[in-house]
């Protein structure tokens, strides 16, 4: 729990009268937008809390807290972010519609997009009433054949049904490539699950991958990093090949 998350606790607790909104804004908004936090991501060096958006467009130029100043990392700074689940939850409980309002933005650029609804957002959705009689019809008769043993599980499936991405694994510093360097995956595949794949294929020991990195534009990409936040954050408006490079840590361990 973020430090925000903390202090608005005790002031809600420690007071005899009514609270208005006004009255807590300083903790729940974002400093670098001045709106109402949306993704609520934590600096965890410091426990200041920012929109996730925010915060991860201000670390590609920079290396401080935006509040305090305190250093992160010299290169790699997105490594010390991590999602306050506790802080959005109180946002959204505060805020009026402030959830219904983002679930309708989300949904707006899937549709413009012509995008596949993740599972954890058509729940929302379905929640709040937002799905049209068509999708929702559509999402409720695969669910049917589910539970009629008529579709495939998730497991069977490989998330085939996901957003997929394509990227290519080039091995650094004279290490042996991958028969296949090519693949294509969920969009919900983190890092770990890449240095899992390479350290099986290269080594057929699975286990290696904790002594292994995955980097990307000279950065070393976080463990629990999904390759559709890192499309996002290291793609955005740039047309660049999708290239990761891997290298095991323990080639430089004196």
């Amino acid at each position: 729990t973020s430090k925000v998350s903390h202090l608005l606790s005790c002031k809600i607790m420690k007071s005899d009268k009514k609270i208005l909104l006004t009255d807590v804004n300083t903790f729940i908004t974002c400093v670098l937008c001045k709106g109402y936090l949306i993704d609520a991501t934590t600096i965890t060096e410091c426990l200041h809390t920012f929109c996730k958006k925010c915060i991860v467009e201000y670390l590609e130029e920079n290396t401080n807290c935006p509040i305090c100043d305190t250093l992160l990392h010299q290169s790699h700074p997105l490594l010390y972010i991590a999602h306050d689940r506790t802080l959005q939850s109180i946002v959204y409980k505060l805020v009026p519609d402030l959830e219904r309002a983002e679930l309708q933005r989300q949904l707006k650029y899937f549709d413009d997009n012509q995008l596949e609804y993740p599972r954890e957002l058509k729940e929302k959705l379905e929640q709040f009433n937002l799905l049209t009689d068509k999708k929702l019809g559509s999402i409720n008769s695969v669910k049917k054949a589910e539970s009629n043993g008529e579709a495939k599980t998730d497991m069977n499936n490989f998330h085939r049904d996901d957003e997929q991405i394509a990227l290519s694994l080039e091995p650094l510093d004279g290490l042996k490539h991958l028969e296949r360097k090519f693949i294509l995956c969920s969009c919900h595949s983190t890092i770990n699950h890449l240095k899992k794949f390479v350290a099986h294929k290269i080594y057929s020991n699975i286990d290696l991958y904790k002594e292994l990195d995955i980097v990307c534009n000279d950065e070393i990409l976080g463990k629990d990093h999904t390759l559709k936040f890192i499309l996002v954050t290291k793609w955005k408006d740039k047309v660049i090949e999708k290239i990761f490079h891997f290298f095991f840590n323990f080639f430089f361990q004196i």
